[in-house]
């Protein structure tokens, strides 16, 4: 894909390419047919800098974020909920987290999710494309 700046998108998702549960969810968001709104940036990527995207180097790799093409930084279930409504899917789950009954048991989920997520086996740094970049 050709280096494109992060306004010729709707959202760039940062997400952790190392984590395989992570990388299923975006492969999925990958084949959707408007997954050309959207910029994929891997912040397991030895080249991956936060402070150049605007984001706190630490913060982004304990909970989920996104960035609206006007700056806005999103994190956790808001992020999810707005690739969702980029892409326009997911619309029943959509609804029931924007509905206050259920919106904190979203909140909770992905808390769970983000504390457990240090935890899960990793990929191989090989399995990501980076075995070049560690040889340099």
């Amino acid at each position: 894909m050709p280096n494109q700046k992060s306004a010729d998108y709707e959202l760039s998702i940062y997400y952790d390419g190392m984590c395989p549960v992570c990388s299923k969810e975006i492969n999925y968001y990958r084949k959707n047919e408007k997954s050309h709104l959207l910029r994929f940036v891997d912040i397991a990527n030895p080249t991956f800098d936060a402070l150049s995207e605007g984001l706190n180097p630490e913060g982004i790799h304990k909970r989920f974020h996104v960035k609206t093409n006007d700056g806005k930084i999103l994190d956790g279930v808001d992020a999810f909920q707005q690739i969702w409504q980029v892409l326009d899917i997911f619309k029943a789950l959509d609804y029931l987290v924007r509905f206050p009954l259920t919106r904190p048991f979203f909140d909770f989920g992905y808390i769970l999710f983000a504390k457990v997520r240090p935890y899960l086996r990793r990929k191989d740094a090989c399995d990501t494309g980076y075995c070049e970049q560690k040889s340099l």
